[in-house]
């Protein structure tokens, strides 16, 4: 048995304080004497960092420098092939992809984390722990490592590269699946054996771990308590929440790579287009794959893709999981909790595409004793609702329910002059409509489709009634499949959410990835990671106007909402503002780009990582033609993913500071404190995600000319040593790199 933890707390309050959002008056307190019983405090009295930063490639807030010295300071910059943190920090691999803890073999590209107390234990929890997604390079590479590999490589012929997969020739990385079928082949037993084998990589570990004396945790290697939910039953599991009766909440995000995504009125599936697998083909500097899709098409039999892209509540101690499905079928990111007694329960959650929503999800039922087990069955029955934010800080929650008016889209606001609504046009009054989306465009916008004007038409030729009496319920017809009407509409309308949405008036935003509570007076903060579009549509620049021009700002913020006051907690409105914007010091930025995981630590201060783009890390910036800001290159600015601290008070509030860098071609996710403060556990996620293993000789690096922002807005011009792959966490040349999951302590 360890030594107990300096500040010893109850299974209840220990709930209470890691699940965020049970409230101002359940946390207020609680949060007051955890961080007064503390052994570490992240920031002083004043807001200022308890520690020195990192050196970050721009200037940052807290990194010591000025204008004057800008120049020397930024002439030239070296990336680690380490997971960076300050001085007076220690970092301890906890659990890495492949190892193995009794029957269970940890997964791959950790992500999510939380810590779950066991009963009648003190030093002793539940570590759940997602897996997101494979990146084929580090992940063959491991599993060849563990002698389960296969041989892979790829051939540059034109007109398109082939991936050889174990002997099997895949012009372009790419085997339809979908014609294989039709026509009677055979899937390649090669193919097969790979998603098979990577879905078993993805999905939820659960841990059994131990509390050490000096803060950290390890893993008790022969606990019959471990478990491992495989990626057939959940897969894109990206962040999460923890409730506070004891269960986790992992949120399964981009299940569209894997399965088919839209569904028509009735419900089905759109099997219309080709559908297989893909490797991604080259790209920034890559000669491999840098993800893989489709492979829910190579099991047997493929995976419906109805069902997934749900949130999912996780029992540990039992080792099992349930979907959600009132909570919506999106692309979560995650859920935050906010229950209190005498109150509904309510999940926040972020459907992370760009022109995606924020959402609400409001109990039927209120609560009673926030830590009784019982409080699942609040998730089953309730009524979810979308964000519709207004340009003077106001906003309103429209519920997705069959009753809801529909309201004229507006394209018009967004920055590509697009967004997808459901697709109900038919030749003739009174056909069944067959489609699932589809564009609604202002004239010149980047993407074709219908202008709102003959959208508006098709719904009232298909649905005979003028478009004013028009509601969701009015877009799903019946099906064989479920033949209770008002069932089906519901069952419907949840599983396109997303374009049900833009139906009745919600706000696109620029990919809302985090969510998360503040757990002292509740407000909510959102990461919106990324402002530039693409395929889903952009963000409503009455919202974000930094999505639209030639600005470092573009790259994402960080709002604060606040909900309404309202008889049990039953909020209809809200009120907004900008906590963070993304960009350098020197264009009115926070120094860092696309933020995307939150926590807060017991101090109440916000801590967020950042997802730039892996091809573009540390990539070459002229700010000429090609890379000025907007273009993906100009990502290479920011360099590394890395952990930022943001005091939520004070005169430094709103300010980050870098406390972490992660190791080459990675991203850091899944941080969570422990409520007495002493301990940081985070994930690193696919390092050497473009190149893999890291080469022993100098090809092993590469020199690459940048030109970044001084903070009083000059361009510097940089040299910047740039490791090629990763050998992270071993630090050996040669070795392959691998996700994993690790404590930080202060020495």
């Amino acid at each position: 048995m360890q030594d107990r933890p300096p500040v010893e707390l109850d299974r209840r309050t220990f709930l209470a304080l890691i699940g965020a959002g049970a409230g101002a008056s359940a946390l207020g307190a609680g949060c007051a004497a955890t961080a007064a019983g503390a052994r570490v405090s992240w920031v002083d009295a004043t807001g200022r960092a308890t520690w020195t930063p990192p050196a970050m490639p721009l200037p940052t807030w807290g990194d010591g420098g000025d204008a004057a010295s800008d120049a020397a300071r930024f002439a030239s910059y070296e990336v680690r092939d380490e997971l960076v943190v300050p001085a007076g920090f220690r970092v301890e691999v906890l659990a890495a992809h492949g190892d193995r803890f009794g029957d269970v073999r940890f997964g791959a590209n950790a992500d999510f984390t939380a810590l779950v107390p066991i009963e009648g234990s003190p030093d002793e929890f539940f570590l759940v722990v997602n897996h997101e997604y494979i990146s084929p390079r580090p992940w063959l590479a491991a599993q060849a490592a563990d002698g389960r590999g296969h041989e892979a490589r790829w051939e540059r012929e034109a007109p398109l590269p082939t991936l050889v997969l174990d002997g099997l020739d895949l012009p372009g990385g790419r085997f339809d699946f979908a014609a294989a079928r039709r026509e009677g082949r055979e899937v390649p037993p090669a193919l097969t054996r790979l998603c098979r084998e990577a879905f078993a990589d993805l999905g939820v570990s659960v841990l059994h771990v131990a509390r050490r004396a000096h803060g950290g945790f390890e893993v008790i290697a022969d606990s019959p308590r471990h478990a491992r939910i495989g990626g057939e039953r959940t897969f894109g599991n990206c962040s999460g929440g923890v409730t506070t009766w004891g269960t986790v909440l992992t949120a399964e995000e981009n299940y569209q790579d894997h399965v088919r995504d839209a569904v028509d009125a009735r419900g089905a599936i759109e099997r219309r287009a080709a559908w297989g697998f893909q490797a991604t083909g080259p790209g920034g500097g890559s000669d491999v794959p840098s993800y893989f899709f489709g492979m829910g098409e190579g099991l047997e039999p493929p995976l419906d893709g109805r069902d997934f892209g749900f949130v999912c509540e996780v029992d540990p101690a039992r080792g099992t999981l349930r979907k959600l499905p009132r909570l919506g079928r999106l692309r979560h990111e995650n859920a935050a909790v906010a229950c209190r007694a005498g109150r509904a329960l309510v999940v926040y959650e972020g459907d992370d595409r760009r022109g995606g929503h924020v959402w609400r999800y409001e109990s039927a039922g209120t609560v009673t004793d926030p830590g009784d087990p019982a409080n699942g069955r609040l998730l089953d029955a309730g009524t979810l609702f979308v964000a519709r934010f207004e340009a003077d800080g106001s906003g309103r929650w429209i519920a997705l329910e069959p009753g809801t008016p529909l309201e004229r889209p507006r394209p018009e606001r967004t920055a590509d002059g697009f967004l997808w609504a459901p697709d109900r046009r038919v030749e003739r009054a009174g056909d069944v409509p067959t489609g699932s989306r589809v564009r609604v465009c202002v004239p010149g916008a980047s993407r074709e489709g219908l202008d709102p004007e003959a959208w508006i038409a098709s719904l009232e030729l298909t649905c005979g009634k003028p478009f004013a009496e028009l509601t969701l319920g009015d877009l799903v017809w019946p099906s064989e499949e479920e033949p209770d009407l008002d069932a089906q509409r519901r069952r419907v309308i949840e599983l396109e959410a997303f374009a049900m949405a833009n139906a009745i008036g919600a706000t696109p935003c620029g990919r809302p990835e985090d969510v998360e509570l503040h757990p002292a007076d509740g407000s909510l903060y959102i990461a919106f990671s990324d402002g530039t579009g693409g395929g889903d549509g952009s963000p409503d620049l009455a919202v974000l106007p930094d999505a639209a021009g030639q600005t470092s700002r573009r790259y994402g913020a960080v709002v604060r909402l606040v909900d309404d006051a309202a008889p049990e907690g039953r909020a209809r409105t809200f009120r907004w503002s900008r906590f963070l914007t993304a960009g350098e010091l020197g264009d009115d930025g926070g120094g860092f780009g696309c933020p995307d995981n939150l926590a807060f630590d017991p101090q109440g201060n916000l801590w967020m990582t950042s997802d730039l783009t892996t091809d573009y890390h540390n990539a070459a910036v002229d700010r000429g033609q090609g890379s000025s800001p907007g273009d993906p290159r100009f990502m290479g600015v920011f360099g590394s993913n890395a952990l930022f601290c943001v005091p939520t008070r004070g005169p430094q509030a709103g300010r980050p500071m870098c406390f972490a860098i992660a190791p080459p071609e990675s991203e850091l996710t899944g941080p969570t404190f422990t409520p007495d403060g002493r301990t940081l556990l985070l994930s690193v996620q696919h390092p050497g995600e473009i190149h893999g293993t890291r080469a022993p000789d100098p090809a092993g690096t590469v020199e690459r000319g940048l030109r970044v922002a001084s903070r009083d807005g000059r361009l510097l011009d940089q040299r910047r040593s740039v490791p090629v792959g990763s050998n992270w966490p071993s630090g050996v040349r040669g070795t392959p790199p691998r996700s994993a999951v690790v404590c930080i302590t202060r020495v």
